[in-house]
C-alpha cells in the first residue's frame, strides 16, 4: 500500500493537472462537466474531458499497474461524491458516454458502493437511501437494448442489492417485477444478467425475502410460474434451479410451505420432469424430491403422487446423469421408497387426478424428453444446450 505524509499520496497527486489537484477537485470538476453535458447535449470536448476525469477516478479507486489504490484518496473521493449531486448527474448522464466511459462509470459506482468511511459507514448507500429514484433509474437501465449498457446497469443494481436497506426498497418497488420481463428479452446476455439480479435479490438477505414472500406470495409466484413455463430453454433451466435452491433453504420454509401444499405447483414440476432437456429434468428432480420428502404433505399432494405412482417409479429408473452422481443415486432411492410407500385412496371424486394441459394432462409414459411444447419452442441440440449453459455459468460468476 502506498503511503505519504501529505494529504494524498505522491502517486495520486501525479494524476492531476494544475486545476484538478485533489479528489475533491476532481469530483467538483466532473460534476460541473456533467451539468454542462446535460445542458448542451453530447459535446465532444466536454465528453473527452469528462472521460479523462473518470479515468482518474478509476485509478484512485483501483490503483494502476502494480500500485494499489490510495486508501486516503479513495475515502476523500467517496465523501466528495456524496456531498455534491455528483452521483445523480453521473447516473443520469450515463447514456452519453462512450463504451469505455460507460465501463468506467460502472467500475466507479460499484467501487464507491463498497467504500466504508469513518465509523464503517457506506456513504454512497446512505446517499441512495435518500435518493431512491436513482435505484429505479438503474433497474430500468437493465433492459437497455445496448448490451454493454444493460450489463453495466445490472452490475450496479446487484452491488446496490448487497446493502440490506436498499435491497428492501427494491423488493418493495414495482420496478422489481420488471425484472421478470427483462429475463424474457430475446438477447441472451441481457436476459441472463437480469436473472442474476433476480437471484441476488432472492438469496442475499433471507429475512427480507421471508417478509417479501409473505406480503407478495400470489403475485410473486404468478410471475415466477411464467419463467418455469417459458418456451426458452435457458430461462426454464435457471428458474427451476433457483427454485430448488430456495426450497432447500430452511430459513425460507415458513413462507414456502404453502408452495409445497399447492397441487398446481407439483403438477408444474412434474411437467418439468418430462422436459426434453436432461439438465432441466435433473434440476426439476431437485424440486420434486422436496415435495416427496415433505413430512407434512397435503392430502391433494399425496393423491397426485399416488395416482401417478407407477409412472413416477418408471421415470426414476430412466433419470440418469451423464456421469456417475452418488448423491443423485441416493436421492432417487429415497424418493423411490417414499413413492412406493404411498397408498391410493379407496374413493375419489371422479377419475384419478393427473397432469393436464393446464397442469392436468396425463404424465404419459414419463420417458425423458417425452413432453412436447408449442410451435414457439426453439429446437436446440444437446451440444448447443451445453454451450449456452456454459456461457450462462460464465455470465453469472463474472463479478467474482
Amino acid at each position: 500500500m502506498l503511503r505519504s505524509s501529505s494529504k494524498h499520496s505522491g502517486f495520486t497527486a501525479k494524476l492531476f493537472k494544475s486545476k484538478v489537484k485533489t479528489p475533491e477537485d476532481l469530483v467538483h470538476a466532473t460534476s460541473h462537466g456533467l451539468a454542462q453535458l446535460q445542458a448542451r447535449g453530447a459535446d465532444p470536448k466536454v465528453l473527452e474531458e469528462l472521460e479523462e476525469h473518470l479515468e482518474r477516478m478509476k485509478v484512485i479507486l483501483y490503483g494502476e499497474g502494480e500500485a494499489e489504490p490510495d486508501v486516503a484518496a479513495s475515502g476523500a473521493l467517496t465523501v466528495a461524491a456524496t456531498q455534491e449531486d455528483f452521483l445523480r448527474l453521473l447516473l443520469s448522464s450515463f447514456p452519453h458516454f462512450s463504451f469505455e466511459g460507460r465501463k468506467d462509470v460502472g467500475m466507479i459506482v460499484t467501487n464507491l458502493l463498497r467504500q466504508q468511511v469513518g465509523q464503517n459507514r457506506f456513504l454512497v448507500a446512505e446517499y441512495l437511501e435518500g435518493n431512491r429514484d436513482l435505484i429505479d433509474l438503474v433497474i430500468v437501465g437493465c433492459s437497455s437494448s445496448t448490451i454493454d449498457v444493460a450489463l453495466t446497469w445490472g452490475s450496479i443494481i446487484r452491488e446496490i442489492a448487497r446493502h440490506q436497506s436498499l435491497a428492501r426498497y427494491i423488493l418493495a418497488s414495482p420496478a422489481f417485477f420488471q425484472l421478470f420481463t427483462y429475463i424474457e428479452l430475446p438477447a441472451f446476455e441481457i436476459a441472463s444478467d437480469a436473472f442474476a439480479t433476480l437471484k441476488e435479490l432472492l438469496t442475499r438477505h433471507r429475512s427480507l425475502v421471508v417478509d417479501f414472500l409473505a406480503a407478495n406470495y400470489a403475485v410473486f409466484w404468478e410471475h415466477y410460474d411464467s419463467l418455469l413455463a417459458s418456451p426458452n430453454y435457458l430461462t426454464r433451466r435457471q428458474s427451476v434451479k433457483l427454485l430448488g435452491e430456495l426450497l432447500a433453504d430452511k430459513a425460507l420454509m415458513p413462507v414456502l410451505q404453502p408452495y409445497l401444499d399447492d397441487p398446481a405447483n407439483l403438477k408444474l414440476v412434474m411437467t418439468l420432469l418430462k422436459d426434453p432437456n436432461k439438465s432441466i429434468q435433473l434440476e426439476a428432480f431437485q424440486v420434486f424430491k422436496v415435495f416427496v420428502a415433505n413430512p407434512e404433505k397435503a392430502a391433494a399432494i399425496m393423491d397426485i403422487l399416488a395416482s401417478n405412482q407407477a409412472k413416477l417409479l418408471k421415470f426414476l429408473e430412466t433419470l440418469k446423469p451423464d456421469k456417475d452422481d452418488q448423491q443423485l443415486t441416493e436421492d432417487k432411492n429415497q424418493v423411490r421408497k417414499e413413492i412406493e410407500a404411498l397408498q391410493p385412496r379407496t374413493s375419489r371424486r371422479g377419475s384419478q387426478e393427473s397432469l393436464g394441459g393446464s397442469r392436468r394432462e396425463s404424465m404419459g409414459d414419463m420417458a425423458p424428453g417425452s413432453s412436447r411444447r408449442g410451435s414457439s419452442e426453439q429446437v436446440v441440440s444437446e451440444e448447443q444446450h451445453e454451450r449456452l449453459a456454459s456461457e450462462l455459468d460464465r455470465v453469472q460468476v463474472r463479478e467474482g
